[in-house]
């Protein structure tokens, strides 16, 4: 009953929500990835940190931030090895709906060396977060997410 009522909310949020942000596939605001977040904290820190936009780089028309010039140095050096999963999309909605719903980066794992980020809103509360149920059975959410995003770009 959970996984349904998370489906159907996710649904729900995906038709009151589509923008032509949306159809991109990196998840940006005015070309800024992940609301500024450094992708380079979540994998040296293990925590989400707002970057600075006093320390950013240009990566295939996204400006990044990065909380510092050392972890801008990492990015620029094999941005590839940082780049969030999904283009930063909740990898949960990916994996059952294929559809890209901003996710809240604050909701996160790495996963085979990857970054997801997952959707958090008051919603889950009702319905449990989305990364309590891909923890669930987290190879078989990354092997549909994985087919879905390339039929999504593709």
């Amino acid at each position: 009953m959970k996984k349904i009522a998370s489906v159907l909310i996710l649904s729900l949020y995906v038709a009151c929500s589509e923008s032509d942000s949306v159809k991109e596939d990196v998840l940006a605001s005015n070309g800024i990835a992940l609301s500024g977040y450094d992708v380079v904290a979540y994998f040296e820190d293990s925590e989400a940190r707002q970057g600075s936009d006093s320390t950013t780089t240009e990566h295939n028309g996204f400006t990044y931030y990065f909380s510092n010039v050392e972890y801008k140095k990492l990015f620029d050096k094999n941005p590839n090895q940082y780049l969030p999963a999904y283009g930063g999309w909740c990898a949960y909605a990916v994996a059952t709906n294929s559809i890209k719903m901003e996710s809240d980066p604050t909701m996160w794992k790495i996963q085979d060396d990857r970054l997801l980020l997952f959707y958090d809103d008051w919603t889950t509360f009702f319905t449990g977060k989305l990364i309590d149920e891909w923890n669930q059975t987290p190879i078989n959410y990354e092997e549909k997410a994985d087919a879905n995003w390339n039929n999504m770009t593709n």
